[in-house]
Order: structure tokens, then sequence, then C-alpha cells
């Protein structure tokens, strides 16, 4: 559900777009003043919506591969910053933009784990950038809560594209990688599929159908040894084990934070 034309904000958007000499512009500038334009179809009746839907959907789509250019390759440090540097206020609440650079920074980790699992980042890339484009619709600073919280005033926290239900099947998905450091942190004997296994049975396998968790089960077999990790991600396991460390506090952190939210507004279970 995209916010009501504001011609106002439209002329903005378009006048703020810088083209350089050689017409360049920068993507994310681009596809803000889409987002203020696809909304006047809707002053022209519902006969367009297949039009607004094609842009929209397009429109996500580069958004998506956005993400996927701007999270590869992963770089652990940067990832232990940007989740050290998100801050939460008394009430666990977090400013949306910066969670989504933080989200974006841990994603491409799902790099490193092989192909099989590209079924996860293909996920967790396509709600991050519903979220995104959801922000168009708000000032600079604004904060999850306050995004899922319009989405529930509004009637729609259940509807496919929207922040609320975006967030959730994102921070299932975090979650998952969550608990996936967790079980390679316990000791230098777990390997990643067992990691993966026992993530997966503490997380996504409760909302995946038989289908999917039969997908998953082949799918997590394509993953690295734990040697080959370590090292794709630091060097070695000597260097892996405190960068981990020094991501997986802060990143359990805000994943809890977003899941209690979650829970108390009736989105999750």
């Amino acid at each position: 559900m995209s916010a009501p034309f504001d011609i106002h904000v439209c002329a903005a958007k378009w006048q703020g777009l810088n083209l350089d000499e050689k017409g360049d512009m920068v993507a994310e500038e681009f596809l803000s003043a889409c987002d203020s334009i696809i909304s006047i179809l809707d002053v022209m009746g519902s006969g367009l919506g297949m039009v607004k839907s094609d842009m929209t959907g397009n429109s996500g789509h580069i958004r998506r591969s956005k993400v996927e250019i701007m999270s590869a390759p992963f770089d652990i440090h940067v990832c232990a910053a940007k989740w050290q540097g998100l801050n939460l206020d008394e009430k666990g609440d977090m400013v949306a933009e910066e969670f989504l650079s933080a989200c974006d920074s841990i994603i491409s980790i799902l790099d490193v784990m092989g192909s099989g699992l590209g079924m996860v980042k293909s996920d967790m890339t396509g709600n991050s950038g519903h979220i995104r484009r959801n922000l168009a619709k708000f000032g600079p600073g604004v904060t999850l809560q306050a995004m899922v919280a319009k989405d529930i005033e509004n009637k729609v926290a259940t509807k496919d594209g929207t922040t609320a239900t975006s967030l959730l099947w994102l921070k299932r998905a975090l979650h998952f990688l969550d608990q996936l450091l967790a079980q390679l942190l316990k000791g230098a004997s777990v390997e990643v599929i067992d990691a993966g296994r026992a993530a997966y049975a503490d997380t996504l396998t409760h909302h995946h159908g038989m289908v999917v968790r039969q997908v998953f089960k082949v799918a997590i077999m394509a993953v690295p040894h734990r040697a080959t990790f370590m090292e794709k991600i630091a060097g070695s396991e000597e260097k892996a084990v405190p960068a981990l460390l020094e991501v997986s506090p802060n990143f359990s952190a805000a994943v809890s934070a977003v899941n209690q939210f979650l829970v108390a507004a009736g989105l999750e279970k």
C-alpha cells in the first residue's frame, strides 16, 4: 500500500535527483523518486492498477538487485561495526534505515555458505526491499516500530509487502542466522551443516510447510566444511571466532528486540 500521492513531495524528489555528466544517477535516489510518482496512478482509478503493480514490482526487483550488490562480499568487520552501531532505545525501538543497513551486512554471509541457501538470501533481500520501499512514506529517522504501528493502524499488517509482514519474515530468517552463529560458537568441532540443521530446527522449521522443509534439508547439504567457512570469512578459525564474537551479541540483541515487539503487537506467536 503506497502513500497518497503528494505533488510537492514528488516535485522535490525529481528536482533533487542528480544526474552526472554521463547521465548516471544514484539508484536509491532514482527509486525514491519513482515511488513518489507511482502513486499518482491511485488518483487515476483502479483501472490502471495493473500498471502500478508492474511498476512497483520492477522497482522492487531493482531494489533487491541493489541490495545483493551492496551486500557482497561478506565483510566480518563491517558486519560487526554495523550491529554494534545499531542503537536501540529503552523500549527496543531502532531506526529503520540503520537496521536495514545492518541486515545488508549480514545477509551476504549466506554467499559464503554456498548456493544451497540462496532461497534464504532471496527471501531476506526481498523482505528488506519491501521495507525500504515503504520507507518512502515516512520522514528520516523513522523507527521500524513506528512503520509497523502504521500498518496496524491502517489494518494492513497481514498483507504481503507491508512493513509488518516483511519484518516478520525478515526477523524469522535473521533468527535462523543468529542461532546458526550461536551454534558455531559453541566449539571448533561444530560443523556448519550441523549448526545449520540445529538452527533451522529451532527457528524457520516452525513456519515452513513440509515441502519447504524438504527443500531445506537438501539445501543445507551444500554448505562448506567449518574450516573452509572460517577461512572465507576471516582467514582462519583463530581469527574468525573472535570476529564472530564481535557480531553475535549485538546482532542477537537486535533480533530479540524485534521479536519481542512483534509478539507484543500480536504479529508473532
